[in-house]
Order: structure tokens, then C-alpha cells, then sequence
């Protein structure tokens, strides 16, 4: 398993692969040992104890988005705390935090708290030019990205053209899942959120809860820094926290005033202007189901896309070559499929067909190369003879392979029916699809 250091320095990870979700793991349960305070009069010491184990812990993960999180996660307990505030507990308390802060300094871990404050770090920087696209993403996209997809579609279609960072996900378990979504599962994700924390929330008469409350306020914070929900067990303990005050209110018929629940309707509702707000006015890129539209009005070029025969980076080609080389650039689809293609969109438009389409509906796809204007076939995998394609159609069929490519085989009997190009020094991937796509194009 990878193992992380700063420094030189072992940063802590509990076995999970990642410090960043055993820090979440670790703030939430240094919120959760306070609730031996609350069932015991011995309980304020050992939850102490804990609490201070758990933090030298945390300080070892060097990381700050769990330090972050503790002190949020801590506002409800010091809110709700019992009064008055006992000296020697008080005491206790700040030598904890001293003992925390001291281990930091043996660590070098503040080093690495201050970077972005007091020198540029990559690490927030690159997060921050990450996170100023989540909402343009979102006006994009208003049904979303799709699943898991949002990271991936903005390394297609939104990461400048000059950076060449990967990303397994957004560094913000809240932005995946808001730009993977549509408006309306955005909504139910704030709305969701909020509604726990309403149920969460503590009272004078039930100060416990700002156990609950605290653990999912440590939850939440985490989540932003970084994407730590994708480990389960960073859910233990929240998913607890919130079945003990449900039953709690159950059991005892205790509710929020029916006022609060206006919080979560008019608050996701907020949320979410801010970001349409903040997104707009958009870009050049429109998605709606699964095709990505490139430049403005209707689409002139329909494109397959084919990360075997195209490359991984495709979006970027078509961005740099094909939109913002080109003077007066036709508008582009991309889908995954043909079947994505609206029966009539090709009329008059050019089809780009990449790859493997065997296994589509060939009445349907034939009626797609009847209809366009001219029809450009990459590496092919089908012979001629499975298109049924009327005769006057062939004339403006053009088939390019690559030199040692599958679809070399099938050359010879593509000659028989249309131009045929083959790309010399080529394989399965085309490297130069996107300038032969443009010159196609402009003639």
C-alpha cells in the first residue's frame, strides 16, 4: 500500500491509503469521545484522554483539511458545554491543545498547515483552479455529467489547455457529486444536508446532541478539502450519529419547531441560485443526456467518440484544433454512441464515425449516412457491404486507416466504395485525427 510522507515525514494513515480520509476518520471520532462527558461524571477525563490520543494522531496525518474539521466539529460542544466552565477542566483542556500543538513542532507538521498563507503551495492552488469550474459545469450541464463522470468530463472539456494535471475526482467530495448530478439531484444533496443538521441540532434541554451535530459538521468540512467519502469507513461513524438522534427524537416525540424546517427548503434553494449564479454565463459547452455540444447553434459536425482510435484527451484536441484553431468553427457534438444521435440530426451535417459500430441498429445508422452531408469513417471495424448505403451516398463517404491498424484489412474493400485515405506509421490510434478532422472540415 502507498504510503504518504511531508518532509520526510511519515504522515499517518491508519491503513486506510490515504491520510486525508484517516484525518476525517480521526476528527469525527475526537468529537464522538466527548459523549462519555455526557453519561458520566468521570467521563469528562477519559473522553479528555481520548481526545488528546486522537488529536496527536490527527497532527500525524499532517493533514490540514482534518485539522480544519476538528475545529469545526468542536463549535457545537464548546457552544453547549455544560456551565460554568470548571478552571481546572479549562486548564486540562488548553494543555491538551498545547501538548498537540508542541507534538506539530516535533513533527514539522505546521510547515505544511501555513503553506498558501505564507508561501504559494500547489496543493491549494491547484485545488482552487480545480474548484472555480464546478459551477460553469453545472449551468453546462443543468441533468448533469453523469456518475462518477465530472472529473473525467473536466479533463476533457474545461482543464486549460497548458496544464496536464490528473485528477481522480474534484479534491471535493461535495462538487462530485454536485457537478455528477442535475439540478435536481443537487437540490435533494444540499436539502439533504441540511435536514440533518437540523435534526442534529442541539438544545439546552438536549446538549448531547451537539455530539451528532458535531460529527457531521467534522464530516462536512473534511468532504470539502478532499474527496474522503469514498472510503466506507469515514461513514461509520456519522451514518451512527444520526441513527442515535433520530431515535432519540422518536422515542421521546421530540421535533424541531415546524419554522426550521423551512431552513433546509429555503437554504438549498439559496444554495443553489448562488451557484447557477456564480456559473454563469457558461461556456461554449452545453450537455444534455449523453452529448457534449461544442460551440453555438445547431450542430454541423456529429462525432463518435473513440478513446482507442482518438486518445484518452480527445476533448482537448477538438477544443485546441478544431474550435480554437478553425476561424469560424461549426458547432460539435460528441456522443459515446450513434444510438445518441437523434434520428434527424445528421441532415445536412458531417458524421464522424470512429471505431466499432457493429453492433447498433444498421437501419438506423445507414439512415444517419443517407441523411448527412459527408460522412467520415476513422479506422473502421465493418466491411461496405453491412451498410446498406444507397449509391449516390458512397460519393461523399470518406474512410481513413491507420497503416497497421485492424481496419487495414477492410481497406481494399472500402476502395470499391469510397475514398479512402490511409494514415502511414498509424495503428489502432490515429495521432493526427484531429488535424485530418479539421482539413475535412474546412474543404
Amino acid at each position: 500500500m502507498q504510503q504518504y510522507f511531508f518532509n520526510g515525514t511519515w504522515r499517518m494513515d491508519w491503513g486506510l491509503g490515504s491520510p486525508n480520509i484517516t484525518a476525517a476518520m480521526i476528527a469525527c471520532l475526537m468529537v464522538a469521545v466527548w459523549g462519555l462527558a455526557f453519561v458520566r461524571r468521570w467521563g469528562f477525563w477519559a473522553a479528555l484522554s481520548c481526545f488528546t490520543i486522537l488529536g496527536l494522531c490527527l497532527v500525524h496525518t499532517i493533514s490540514r483539511g482534518g485539522l480544519v474539521a476538528i475545529i469545526v466539529g468542536s463549535i457545537p460542544l464548546v457552544i453547549y458545554a455544560p456551565r460554568p466552565w470548571e478552571r481546572n477542566k479549562v486548564v486540562a483542556i488548553v494543555f491538551s491543545i498545547l501538548l498537540m500543538f508542541t507534538f506539530s513542532l516535533y513533527l514539522g507538521a505546521q510547515a505544511r498547515y501555513v503553506q498558501g498563507v505564507v508561501q504559494e503551495d500547489r496543493s491549494i492552488s491547484n485545488r482552487l483552479a480545480l474548484w472555480k469550474y464546478a459551477p460553469t459545469m453545472m449551468v453546462d450541464a443543468p441533468g448533469g455529467w453523469g456518475h462518477n463522470k465530472a472529473i473525467k468530463s473536466y479533463m476533457l472539456w474545461y482543464r486549460p489547455l497548458d496544464k496536464t494535471e490528473g485528477y481522480r475526482n474534484f479534491v471535493n467530495a461535495h462538487l462530485d457529486w454536485l457537478v455528477d448530478y442535475g439540478w435536481g439531484g443537487r437540490a435533494m444533496y444540499v436539502f439533504a444536508w441540511l435536514t440533518i443538521f437540523i435534526l442534529c441540532w442541539p438544545n439546552v434541554r438536549a446538549r448531547w446532541l451537539a455530539i451528532p451535530c458535531g460529527i457531521w459538521l467534522a464530516h462536512f468540512t473534511a468532504s470539502f478539502f478532499s474527496s474522503v467519502t469514498e472510503s466506507r469507513w469515514v461513514w461509520v461513524l456519522p451514518c451512527a450519529a444520526i441513527a442515535v438522534a433520530l431515535g432519540y427524537r422518536i422515542f421521546r416525540n421530540t421535533w424541531p419547531e415546524q419554522k426550521r424546517w423551512l431552513i433546509p427548503v429555503i437554504g438549498s434553494g439559496l444554495v443553489l441560485a448562488v451557484l447557477w449564479y456564480w456559473g454563469q454565463p457558461g461556456t461554449h459547452l452545453y450537455k444534455t443526456g449523453d452529448i457534449v455540444t461544442i460551440g453555438k447553434g445547431a450542430p454541423k459536425v456529429w462525432l463518435v467518440a473513440n478513446s482507442k482510435v482518438m486518445g484518452r484527451s480527445y476533448g482537448i484536441a477538438i477544443r485546441s484544433k478544431v474550435v480554437d484553431k478553425m476561424k469560424d468553427p461549426p458547432a460539435v457534438a460528441v456522443v459515446s454512441s450513434v444510438e445518441n444521435i437523434p434520428a434527424s440530426a445528421t441532415a445536412g451535417a458531417t458524421l464522424v464515425l470512429v471505431g466499432e459500430f457493429a453492433d447498433i441498429d444498421k437501419t438506423r445508422l445507414v439512415s444517419m449516412i443517407n441523411a448527412a452531408r459527408k460522412v467520415i469513417l476513422l479506422n473502421p471495424t465493418v466491411y461496405p457491404q453491412e451498410l446498406d448505403v444507397k449509391a449516390e451516398a458512397r460519393s461523399k463517404i470518406k474512410v481513413i486507416a491507420g497503416e497497421f491498424s485492424s481496419s487495414a484489412a477492410l481497406v481494399g474493400e472500402w476502395q470499391h466504395v469510397a475514398v479512402v485515405q490511409v494514415d502511414e506509421g498509424a495503428g489502432e490510434y490515429l495521432p493526427n485525427w484531429d488535424i485530418i478532422l479539421v482539413k475535412e472540415l474546412v474543404d
